[in-house]
């Protein structure tokens, strides 16, 4: 059975990844601080496609429109 994550645990799991394979200060430093460190991140996609997004990082709405 598939088993689905949250867009946060997602991230978190794709920044482990990167930090086991590359052992980047910078996102061991991401990991240690994970809750706080969330914040820095946005997710992006076309404004088509905000509603089928099945793992929101945020379910706040902050639609910025890219010049």
């Amino acid at each position: 059975m598939l088993k689905l994550i949250s867009g946060k645990n997602y991230l978190k799991n794709l920044i482990l990844e990167h930090s086991n394979e590359t052992k980047s200060f910078f996102s061991q430093n991401i990991i240690s601080n994970f809750d706080d460190e969330i914040k820095y991140f946005v997710q992006v996609c076309p404004k088509e496609m905000v509603d089928k997004i099945s793992n929101p990082l945020s379910l706040k709405s902050k639609v910025k429109r890219v010049s």
